[in-house]
């Protein structure tokens, strides 16, 4: 991936900055890290900017200065989508410029302290309180040479900084989330087929789980193919480790309106698939319609069905939390909070495992004596196919 770097234009006005980047079309398809560069836009920090590639280069990195691109746009909107794409943030907070210190404060938030790498030249200068705690690289600009010996090996630490080391994230954006979840699960799963991964429990709460998405729903209207090849890896990544022995426990809260925010037809999609895998394992599908890890998988989940709508949210293991946020009846998740804290995880462990155990008792009493769930998620599609005709436009 590339290395960037975003330089101000101005010192002290935001709405001034004429050289922004805008990097949401690139492609990056190399296997290199990808670092964010911030730093105030002077003539005197051209030669920091160099050393900050040549640092780059040496770590393993590619390096491209962001006033390269210049296209119009909301300037922060475009700043923030180029950070995202980053897996290291270099920020120079030398002068204490404004627009670098609100860029940092983004970085923090996209990927915690642990992937920002701090530089500064100003010993003269007052320490900022906000950011004093955070490790900070000084240099001189008279002998870059010490720069560029340093640079390298703390651009790489940070680097190895993995995401399940992060006390918290938020993650914006649909397919962000979703490549996230994956390369958590592929993390876990490895390279070795043959590696077994019993007692390891995956908690869902969710509309219809990551299981049930299926090969015949349609692309997502606004991000496409890309979108739907990323919940298609999920959905494997999470059916190879209940094959290999983890086990999914999930309380469902399945849509029982269909609206045209929603696409029915990825709706009725899912629905279909998930009816199907609970068909097999009553004894009641076509086997041979159905992938074999679909088979072992399927005996590997257990299911509630919520009574009220729940919130989002899928913990892997007892290290690492996803939890969705979004607004009522929207597709997908614009934010996604990830939290790897111990304490923090085991808290949301806890008050999901009351969840469930609720809508397991709660399903037993009101549909005895199992809780009826492939029943009722047959009931649960013939009502909201019903409510297709009444959101249908004007």
């Amino acid at each position: 991936m590339e290395a960037f770097s975003f330089q101000c234009q101005t010192d002290y006005n935001l709405s001034s900055i004429a050289t922004c980047v805008h990097l949401s079309k690139l492609e990056v398809h190399t296997a290199m890290g990808l670092c964010f560069s911030i730093m105030p836009f002077k003539n005197g920090f051209d030669s920091v900017s160099a050393a900050i590639a040549e640092a780059a280069d040496r770590a393993g990195m590619k390096y491209l200065r962001g006033d390269h691109h210049k296209e119009p746009g909301v300037i922060m909107s475009q700043v923030i989508e180029s950070m995202r794409t980053a897996e290291v943030v270099v920020a120079d907070i030398t002068f204490h410029n404004p627009n670098v210190m609100y860029e940092l404060g983004i970085a923090h938030q996209l990927f915690g302290p642990e992937r920002v790498v701090i530089l500064t030249q100003s010993g003269e200068f007052s320490e900022v309180f906000d950011i004093h705690q955070f490790r900070q690289f000084q240099y001189s600009p008279d002998n870059l040479a010490e720069l560029l010996d340093e640079l390298p090996i703390l651009l790489k630490a940070a680097r190895e900084a993995t995401r399940d080391l992060e006390s918290w994230k938020v993650i914006r954006g649909r397919l962000e989330r979703t490549r996230h979840i994956s390369a958590t699960m592929k993390r876990i799963l490895g390279d070795d087929p043959a590696v077994r991964h019993d007692g390891l429990v995956i908690r869902s709460c969710a509309g219809l789980s990551s299981l049930a998405i299926s090969d015949g729903e349609p692309p997502d209207p606004e991000l496409g193919e890309p979108y739907r090849a990323a919940l298609y890896e999920e959905r494997n990544h999470l059916r190879s480790l209940l094959a290999q022995g983890a086990s999914l426990r999930a309380v469902l809260n399945p849509p029982r309106i269909f609206t045209r925010d929603q696409q029915p037809e990825r709706l009725r999609a899912r629905y279909h698939r998930l009816i199907r895998l609970l068909e097999l394992r009553a004894g009641a599908g076509p086997i041979a319609s159905v992938d074999q890890d679909d088979r072992i998988a399927i005996e590997n989940c257990t299911f509630a069905l919520s009574p009220v709508p729940m919130p989002n949210l899928l913990i892997v293991g007892n290290t690492i939390a996803y939890e969705g946020m979004k607004r009522r009846t929207t597709r997908g998740f614009e934010k996604t909070h990830c939290e790897t804290d111990p304490n923090a995880v085991a808290e949301l462990i806890a008050d999901f495992e009351r969840v469930y155990q609720a809508s397991s008792l709660e399903n037993e009493q009101t549909h005895p004596p199992d809780g009826r769930l492939l029943e009722r998620l047959r009931e649960y599609l013939i009502e909201a196919e019903s409510t297709v005709a009444t959101t249908a436009p004007e």
